[in-house]
């Protein structure tokens, strides 16, 4: 990804974390990518295992992502020569 895209999307996922309705999805992202409980099942069945982890990487990948700060997308648009 281009520093120009990756400078678009901290600023998509930074704006989509300060709105309610960004909260509220982020809640339902944690409970539905299992965040809170094992993703082994009780049948111990490595394919449902799998399914969940597939789900839980993608709500980690999310909270990695939203955790760019101000300051961090100041950073990245100066080194592509872009007003925030």
């Amino acid at each position: 990804m281009s520093k120009r895209n990756q400078l678009d999307t901290a600023r998509h996922y930074l704006a989509f974390g300060d709105t309610t309705a960004g909260k509220a999805i982020y809640e339902d992202l944690c409970h539905f990518g299992h965040l809170m409980e094992p993703t082994m099942t009780a049948v111990n069945n490595p394919y449902e295992t799998a399914f969940r982890e597939g789900q839980r990487s993608v709500v980690l990948y999310i909270m990695s992502q939203m955790k760019w700060g101000a300051m961090d997308i100041t950073k990245l648009a100066l080194s592509t020569g872009e007003d925030t």
